[in-house]
């Protein structure tokens, strides 16, 4: 990985949805000036076994690729399943999205480096809370909303210093 130049790729189920599309811009936007190439993107249409011949795919055809990026939560799992199974652990790394079990379980194993996850139980809690009142006060309600009318609830990047404490909070939301 001494190179000098880094090479990567993207996994997804399809580049025509806004959500991958936006990710894979905040990627190119990070990673634009620094020497980083995109050798190729793969789109598996929601299909988690094509997912993982992509990734072993790229890997086998680009022996000096030494960093992957999946963009839908199954990308995950596929991605250290298809770096184990060709014997890549360390030596190709992998920035992915969600928390998947079998992503957190490679960041515990050390195959994936890091994630970036959503806080879907706030969406809903968010979502209930306003509703609720909304149904019971919704002068004072309609007055807090954003003027942008958008609420970000954050993300959180997990990696193997923090997976372990990230799985039992997860554990504890799912009760």
């Amino acid at each position: 990985m001494g190179s000098g130049i880094w090479k990567r790729d993207s996994f997804v189920g399809t580049l025509a949805a806004d959500n991958a599309a936006q990710r894979l811009q905040g990627i190119q936007d990070a990673i634009e000036g620094h020497k980083i190439e995109i050798v190729d993107r793969r789109e598996d249409n929601t299909d988690r076994a094509k997912a993982r011949s992509n990734v072993e795919d790229i890997i086998n055809a680009h022996p000096d690729l030494n960093l992957v990026a999946g963009l839908w939560s199954y990308n995950g799992p596929a991605i250290a399943a298809a770096i184990e199974a060709l014997g890549k652990k360390g030596k190709v790394l992998a920035a992915v999205f969600d928390e998947e079990e079998g992503t957190l379980q490679g960041i515990a194993n050390g195959t994936i480096q890091v994630t970036v996850v959503q806080k879907p139980f706030q969406f809903g809690y968010l979502a209930s809370k306003w509703m609720h009142e909304l149904s019971t006060k919704p002068e004072e309600t309609l007055k807090n909303i954003p003027p942008n009318k958008e609420i970000d609830t954050g993300v959180e990047v997990i990696n193997k210093d923090n997976v372990a404490e990230f799985r039992q909070r997860l554990a504890e939301l799912k009760k």
